[in-house]
């Protein structure tokens, strides 16, 4: 995929990922993968190698915590302590299987074996 700017690769990320959750609802292991290498993937290459990872960090405010994790994990090379505080936040919400997830994500990060 091609962007010619920042909203369009945000645009793509966010639409995408909802492409995924429907994928992955109805067991399309295929199709999800299929997104996230032709789409959610590009879309973060461009974001990051034009040096834009800060018009990452509102999708760390998003409802879909799902996102939020994706977003964070991309975010902690760049923006490390705003992406802790997002996965922290995910953690403190308790919520089943997110706050699991991102608890791995900061003990990979942080280098702890699982």
């Amino acid at each position: 995929m091609k962007f010619n700017n920042v909203e369009e690769a945000i645009k793509t990320i966010t639409e995408s990922h909802k492409k995924t959750k429907k994928a992955m609802e109805m067991g399309d292991f295929k199709t999800n993968n299929k997104i996230v290498s032709k789409e959610m993937n590009p879309a973060f290459k461009y974001i990051l190698n034009n040096n834009h990872a800060k018009s990452l960090i509102p999708l760390l405010k998003n409802n879909d915590l799902d996102l939020v994790i994706i977003i964070a994990r991309r975010l902690l090379p760049h923006y490390e302590e705003i992406a802790i505080d997002a996965l922290n936040n995910i953690i403190e919400k308790n919520t089943p299987h997110k706050c699991d997830v991102a608890e791995i994500v900061l003990k990979e990060w942080k280098g702890i074996s699982l």
